[in-house]
Protein backbone atom coordinates (compact mmCIF):
# COMPACT_ATOMS: atom_id res chain seq x y z
CA UNK A 1 0.00 0.00 0.00
CA UNK A 2 1.36 3.38 -0.93
CA UNK A 3 1.62 6.42 1.33
CA UNK A 4 -0.78 8.39 -0.89
CA UNK A 5 -3.61 5.86 -0.69
CA UNK A 6 -3.10 5.61 3.08
CA UNK A 7 -3.50 9.40 3.41
CA UNK A 8 -6.62 9.34 1.21
CA UNK A 9 -8.16 6.58 3.35
CA UNK A 10 -7.42 8.57 6.51
CA UNK A 11 -9.04 11.70 5.05
CA UNK A 12 -12.06 9.71 3.93
CA UNK A 13 -12.48 8.21 7.40
CA UNK A 14 -12.18 11.64 9.05
CA UNK A 15 -14.82 13.07 6.68
CA UNK A 16 -17.13 10.15 7.40
CA UNK A 17 -16.56 10.51 11.15
CA UNK A 18 -17.24 14.26 10.98
CA UNK A 19 -20.46 13.66 9.03
CA UNK A 20 -21.64 11.07 11.56
CA UNK A 21 -20.80 13.47 14.40
CA UNK A 22 -22.87 16.25 12.76
CA UNK A 23 -25.84 13.90 12.27
CA UNK A 24 -25.67 12.67 15.87
CA UNK A 25 -25.41 16.25 17.19
CA UNK A 26 -28.42 17.35 15.12
CA UNK A 27 -30.46 14.41 16.42
CA UNK A 28 -29.48 15.15 20.01
CA UNK A 29 -30.39 18.82 19.60
CA UNK A 30 -33.83 17.96 18.24
CA UNK A 31 -34.44 15.47 21.08
CA UNK A 32 -33.43 18.12 23.60
CA UNK A 33 -35.90 20.60 22.08
CA UNK A 34 -38.74 18.09 22.27
CA UNK A 35 -37.89 16.84 25.78
CA UNK A 36 -37.10 20.11 27.53
CA UNK A 37 -39.12 22.68 25.66
CA UNK A 38 -42.04 20.27 25.35
CA UNK A 39 -43.25 22.02 22.26
CA UNK A 40 -44.90 25.40 22.24
CA UNK A 41 -48.32 23.99 21.43
CA UNK A 42 -50.89 24.89 24.06
CA UNK A 43 -54.50 23.82 23.91
CA UNK A 44 -57.43 25.47 25.67
CA UNK A 45 -59.58 23.00 27.64
CA UNK A 46 -62.54 23.52 29.96
CA UNK A 47 -61.90 23.37 33.70
CA UNK A 48 -64.05 23.59 36.81
CA UNK A 49 -63.30 24.31 40.46
CA UNK A 50 -64.84 21.70 42.74
CA UNK A 51 -64.73 24.20 45.64
CA UNK A 52 -66.56 27.24 44.24
CA UNK A 53 -67.99 25.79 41.00
CA UNK A 54 -66.29 28.38 38.78
CA UNK A 55 -66.11 27.21 35.17
CA UNK A 56 -63.29 28.49 32.97
CA UNK A 57 -60.86 27.65 30.19
CA UNK A 58 -57.22 26.76 30.93
CA UNK A 59 -54.27 26.17 28.63
CA UNK A 60 -52.54 22.80 28.74
CA UNK A 61 -49.59 21.29 26.91
CA UNK A 62 -49.44 18.21 24.72
CA UNK A 63 -49.84 15.81 27.68
CA UNK A 64 -52.34 17.43 30.07
CA UNK A 65 -52.73 14.24 32.11
CA UNK A 66 -49.07 14.50 33.09
CA UNK A 67 -49.35 18.11 34.22
CA UNK A 68 -49.94 19.05 37.84
CA UNK A 69 -53.61 18.75 38.82
CA UNK A 70 -55.52 20.07 40.61
CA UNK A 71 -54.51 23.66 39.95
CA UNK A 72 -55.20 26.75 42.01
CA UNK A 73 -58.56 28.34 41.18
CA UNK A 74 -58.10 32.00 40.23
CA UNK A 75 -61.53 32.87 41.69
CA UNK A 76 -61.45 31.29 45.18
CA UNK A 77 -57.75 30.39 45.53
CA UNK A 78 -58.45 26.75 46.47
CA UNK A 79 -56.33 24.08 44.81
CA UNK A 80 -59.40 22.38 43.34
CA UNK A 81 -59.36 23.29 39.65
CA UNK A 82 -59.69 20.21 37.42
CA UNK A 83 -59.92 19.61 33.68
CA UNK A 84 -63.53 18.97 32.79
CA UNK A 85 -65.90 17.71 30.15
CA UNK A 86 -69.32 19.06 29.34
CA UNK A 87 -72.23 16.77 30.21
CA UNK A 88 -74.04 15.90 26.95
CA UNK A 89 -77.41 16.26 28.75
CA UNK A 90 -77.34 19.23 31.16
CA UNK A 91 -74.26 20.97 29.66
CA UNK A 92 -72.58 21.45 33.07
CA UNK A 93 -68.87 20.78 33.41
CA UNK A 94 -67.94 17.48 35.05
CA UNK A 95 -64.39 17.35 36.50
CA UNK A 96 -62.08 14.62 35.19
CA UNK A 97 -61.23 13.74 38.77
CA UNK A 98 -63.76 12.90 41.44
CA UNK A 99 -62.28 14.51 44.59
CA UNK A 100 -64.21 12.20 46.93
CA UNK A 101 -63.20 8.97 45.21
CA UNK A 102 -59.65 10.08 44.30
CA UNK A 103 -60.11 8.48 40.87
CA UNK A 104 -59.27 9.89 37.46
CA UNK A 105 -61.70 9.89 34.58
CA UNK A 106 -65.22 11.00 33.80
CA UNK A 107 -67.90 9.30 35.94
CA UNK A 108 -70.50 7.24 34.11
CA UNK A 109 -73.34 9.35 35.50
CA UNK A 110 -73.38 13.15 35.65
CA UNK A 111 -73.45 14.26 39.30
CA UNK A 112 -75.84 17.10 38.38
CA UNK A 113 -78.53 15.48 36.17
CA UNK A 114 -77.86 11.79 36.98
CA UNK A 115 -77.91 10.93 33.25
CA UNK A 116 -75.13 9.22 31.26
CA UNK A 117 -72.10 11.51 31.18
CA UNK A 118 -70.40 9.48 28.47
CA UNK A 119 -72.59 10.70 25.62
CA UNK A 120 -73.61 7.24 24.42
Amino acid sequence: MSLTSSNEEGQSRRKTSALILVIVAAGAASLWLVAFRGGDELTAVPAVCTECGDEQTVEVGEAPGLEEWPRECPKCGAKNLYMARECPNCRRLIPYKDPEAEKFGIPELCPFCNQSALGD
